[in-house]
């Protein structure tokens, strides 16, 4: 048994198209675990419109967070191999098939799967927060003044490839196309794997989390929990793996109108992010993480870098710069920066 682990605040809309891609999964031995974090929409009626279709348990607690849901859902799953999938990715039909085989016989793996981009939901009044880049690959639809569902669940289960191919805008960042690149999907004599681990789509044996503990629920807002989660799991003996197979697509929508210098996050994001961060690298307090820190947010450093730094035989030099990091991020946190 498989379980599929999707936390879900407030996208009625984006996880309908979500859930009509697990209808026809190549692989059926799976539970499909949504866990509704608080959400104030018509979430539960898009669910039960799919419970006789698909295997799915539904859970619904007060607004905790994304850590609490995925922990609520690791809670409540059955299978031996979990499956992270966010509620706003739509899944190829092979996407629980592929991650399941290449567990086979390799308890250790953390599999990462490929993700891409769709616009599947037109929006006009949110047009201005949309990159202009994106509004000029649909030309037809920016003088459209309705809300326009460009996807819609039926085409999606009866003909995916050919239903979601004229809205696909790419790939996302987080695929770290570079270091793929530089060190293959293997990610062979990469020391920070784990930083390409996000759990928009990523795949581990039940027992090596049963090993590591759950998701930590300090962290606040967006991000890094996925990122301390991974950093455990490689800690604990984790080998990481990329898949371009196991692939999802990742419904696109603004997330803030003013932007951060990473165009794909808005200054409150980037916010949050850095808070977070600092609580990451306090919790640690190991020279990987400070520089992953550093790749995110510094200009002069990036994870090929990082990971030169990390392979040097010169253990004085690391050590004095794993004191400095030390020195600054306890001044930082000493200072409220970030609070």
């Amino acid at each position: 048994m498989i379980s599929v682990i999707i936390p879900t605040f407030n996208k009625a809309e984006y996880l309908e198209l979500t859930l009509a891609s697990f209808v026809n999964q190549t692989c059926k031995d799976y539970e499909l675990i949504v866990v509704d974090d608080g959400s104030e929409d018509n979430t539960k009626i898009v669910v039960n419109d799919y419970m006789d279709i698909i295997n799915i348990k539904y859970f619904f607690q007060n607004n905790k967070g994304r850590a609490s849901a995925r922990n609520t859902g690791i809670l409540q799953s059955s299978g031996t191999l979990i499956i992270f999938n966010d509620d706003d990715r739509i899944v190829s039909p092979f996407f629980i098939e592929e991650h399941k085989k290449k567990h086979k016989n390799n308890s250790n793996l953390i599999l990462i799967g490929w993700k891409y981009n769709v616009l599947s939901i037109w929006k006009p009044d949110e047009l201005p927060l949309l990159k202009s880049s994106l509004r000029k690959m649909f030309p037809n639809l920016e003088h459209h003044n309705k809300i326009k569902l460009l996807l819609h669940p039926k085409d999606i289960i009866d003909n995916f490839s050919e239903s979601i191919k004229p809205f696909i805008v790419g790939e996302e960042p987080d695929n770290h196309i570079d270091i793929i690149k530089a060190y293959s999907e293997s990610l062979d004599n990469f020391n920070f794997p784990w930083v390409l681990g996000t759990t928009g789509n990523l795949s581990v044996a039940k027992q090596k989390i049963e090993k590591v503990g759950l998701f930590d629920e300090n962290y606040k807002g967006w991000g890094v929990e996925d990122t301390d989660f991974c950093y455990r799991l490689y800690n604990e003996g984790g080998v990481f793996r990329v898949d371009k197979g196991a692939s999802n697509y990742h419904q696109i929508h603004p997330i803030g109108q003013k932007r951060s210098p990473k165009d794909h996050l808005s200054i409150e994001r980037k916010r949050t992010l850095n808070k977070n961060y600092f609580y990451f690298c306090n919790k640690f307090q190991d020279l990987h993480v400070y520089l992953a820190w550093r790749s995110f947010f510094s200009e002069n450093m990036n994870l090929k870098k990082a990971n030169e730094i990390i392979n040097q035989n010169n253990k004085s030099v690391k050590e004095e710069l794993k004191n400095l990091y030390d020195c600054l991020i306890k001044n930082e946190m000493k200072g409220n920066i970030y609070k």
